[in-house]
């Protein structure tokens, strides 16, 4: 952390770099590594041509791209910014929560350095299956706003996909089949939640989204709601 603020300090002049990229330079090799496969979609081409075998592209990434319609920038990371999220959350509980979010994602990707290899290969496969049951369950509103089937849709929410991406992650693989069974449901519950509750739930993924009260709202009700269609499934 110190070393993020005293970087973040003299980056002055030029092309000023952004809190991702600093994370991406203070980070590097493990860490950094593993927030750049969860995105990569397409292999990295050396000047000679060939392929860059350390930085080819993963299903992981693909899956990414293809959930987001490949409209989260390469630029300036902002699709490692995602994954940085995700990770951040992943490892951390949102209850342990404390602003502000560029802090908190630090800590997360401080966090990646005391996994062990089957625990990096736990959370890419988590990641994976969490985008893809996403998109089997919203189709193109996956991590979108979307408060009405009549209207127009929306951009990709990064407090959305933050959220969802985690929570089906944590899920076990059996309660991923239930989800997928039961997308109907879920995808009413969730234009409920944001049509109903605007003072809570809608704005916990609108306005302030880093306020550990957003945070801990937006977690704390789509968890409930996914226990809830869980539990609808249990039901006799």
């Amino acid at each position: 952390m110190v070393k993020y603020n005293i970087f973040s300090r003299i980056n002055q002049g030029g092309l000023k770099l952004t809190p991702q990229e600093i994370r991406h330079a203070l980070h590097q090799v493990t860490s950094a590594d593993l927030v750049a496969d969860l995105v990569r979609s397409t292999d990295a081409i050396r000047e000679d041509g060939t392929i860059d075998d350390k930085k080819m592209a993963t299903e992981e990434g693909k899956a990414f791209v293809k959930v987001t319609e490949g409209k989260i920038r390469t630029k300036r990371m902002e699709d490692r910014n995602f994954a940085t999220r995700f990770v951040s959350f992943y490892l951390i509980d949102y209850k342990e929560y404390e602003p502000d979010m560029d802090s908190f994602m630090n800590r997360g990707m401080g966090k990646i350095k005391e996994l062990k290899q089957e625990g990096i290969r736990k959370l890419k496969d988590d990641f994976k299956a969490a985008v893809e049951l996403a998109y089997e369950i919203f189709g193109n509103d996956a991590f979108r706003k979307r408060l009405d089937l009549a209207e127009p849709r929306k951009p990709i929410n990064k407090a959305i996909f933050e959220v969802f991406s985690v929570l089906i992650a944590k899920l076990s693989i059996a309660e991923r089949m239930v989800l997928a069974d039961k997308k109907e449901r879920l995808k009413s519950e969730f234009m409920e939640f944001l049509r109903n509750d605007k003072e809570r739930y809608f704005q916990s993924v609108t306005t302030g989204t880093a306020l550990k009260d957003m945070v801990y709202i937006r977690f704390s009700l789509t968890e409930k709601m996914i226990l809830k269609t869980l539990a609808h499934h249990r039901k006799p």
